[in-house]
C-alpha cells in the first residue's frame, strides 16, 4: 500500500483519524485502493505518518463501520467489495419491506406485537431443526492454499471447513469419509475419486484462480527488477510461478524461499526489489524488511464465481434435510 499520498495536517483542527479515514475512503472509492487490497498494518500506519496507533485504529473503524473496509482477526484490514456490498444492502431492505408487510397483515388479522413475537420465533425453530450442521474437507497440495481456503471461504453458520494436505488422505481416510463433503480443485479431483471411489458423488471439483490484482501488480513489474517469492512450501511456490506463466507474464526471474528464520530471510529482502509471498507471509516479511522500501504482493488463490455458486448449492442440499 502507497502511503506517499497520505498528509494529516495537524494544526487545522481536524480530528487526524476523520483526515485519515476520510483520504482512505477517497482511495477506496476512487480505485485507487482496489477490492481485497490490504491496508497497511497500524503500526506500519503510524510509524509512517508519525501519528499514534489509536488514531490509525480509530480511522480503520469509521471506514469499517461504513462497510469500506473489513476486518479478518489475524491477518488485518482489507477493502470490501462495495458492488458486493450494495447488493447486501438491497436484499437487506427487501428483505425488510417483506417482514413489515407481514407484521401489518398480522396486525390487521387481530395479532398483538408480542402473539407476532411468538410465532415468528417458533417458526424460525422450526426450520432451524430443518437444516444440520455440514462438515466438509478441502483437499489441497499446500499448506498456503489448504488454510486460506478454511479461513477465509464464507459458507454461512454451521458450515466447517477442515483443511486437508494431498499426502495426507491415506493416513485420514476416516476423517474423509465422515465429511458431509469433499472438495478439491481440479488438478487433484481424479487422485482423491480414486482414493475414495465409494464417495465419489460427494467430491466436489472446483477452479481456483489467482486473485485479479494479485496478478495485475505482478504484470507491472519489469523483467530487471530483482523478484523474492517466499512462501510456506515448495509445491505453492510452483503453483505460483506456474500461475504467473499460464497468465501470460513471461520473463520475471524469481530468488525463491522457504524459510521462518529471520537472518536468512532478511538477506534475501536486502537484494531484492520486490517480493511475493503467500498467504499469511505479508506481515511477517514487511516487519523484517524494516526502513526498507519494498513492495510486498500477498499471492492469494481463490475460488471462481462459478465454483462458489456450486459449493453453496451443494452446502444448502446438504443442510436441507429431506423429511
Amino acid at each position: 500500500m502507497d502511503l506517499s499520498n497520505i498528509y494529516l495536517d495537524k494544526k487545522n483542527g481536524v480530528p487526524l483519524y476523520l483526515q485519515l479515514s476520510e483520504q482512505l475512503k477517497s482511495m477506496i472509492l476512487s480505485g485507487a485502493l482496489a477490492t481485497g487490497e490490504r491496508l497497511a498494518t497500524e503500526r506500519t500506519m503510524s510509524d509512517k505518518l508519525q501519528v499514534s496507533r489509536n488514531t490509525i485504529s480509530l480511522a480503520y473503524f469509521e471506514l469499517e463501520r461504513e462497510g469500506l473496509v473489513i476486518s479478518r482477526q489475524g491477518s488485518g484490514t482489507y477493502v470490501a467489495d462495495l458492488e458486493r456490498r450494495l447488493q447486501q444492502i438491497d436484499r437487506r431492505q427487501a428483505l425488510m419491506k417483506a417482514i413489515d408487510h407481514v407484521i401489518k397483515e398480522a396486525a390487521d388479522n387481530g395479532y398483538t406485537l408480542e402473539e407476532f413475537t411468538s410465532l415468528f420465533s417458533g417458526c424460525i425453530r422450526e426450520c432451524q431443526g430443518h437444516f444440520k450442521k455440514v462438515h466438509l474437507v478441502f483437499v489441497e497440495c499446500n499448506h498456503e492454499q489448504a488454510d486460506y481456503f478454511a479461513k477465509e471461504i464464507e459458507l454461512g453458520s454451521g458450515v466447517t471447513v477442515e483443511p486437508m494436505l494431498l499426502d495426507e488422505i491415506h493416513l485420514k481416510r476416516e476423517n474423509l469419509l465422515k465429511a458431509d463433503l469433499i472438495v478439491t480443485t481440479f488438478y487433484h479431483l481424479d487422485e482423491v475419486a480414486n482414493f475414495l471411489p465409494e464417495r465419489k458423488s460427494d467430491i466436489l471439483g472446483i477452479a481456483q484462480d489467482p486473485q485479479v490484482d494479485t496478478i495485475v501488480k505482478i504484470a507491472r513489474l519489469s523483467k530487471s527488477e530483482k523478484i523474492g517469492l517466499i512462501s510456506s512450501s515448495d509445491i505453492f511456490a510452483t503453483d505460483v510461478i506456474r500461475s504467473i506463466q499460464n497468465s501470460g507474464i513471461p520473463g520475471l526471474k524469481f530468488v525463491r524461499s522457504t524459510s521462518r528464520n529471520p537472518e536468512v530471510l532478511k538477506q534475501l529482502i536486502e537484494n531484492v526489489e520486490v517480493v511475493v509471498v503467500s498467504p499469511g507471509r505479508k506481515e511477517e516479511i514487511e516487519h523484517l524488511a524494516g526502513s526498507k522500501s519494498l513492495e510486498v504482493i500477498e499471492f492469494i488463490y481463490r475460488p471462481d464465481m462459478g465454483s462458489i455458486n456450486l459449493l453453496k448449492n451443494a452446502v444448502l442440499r446438504l443442510r436441507d434435510k429431506e423429511d
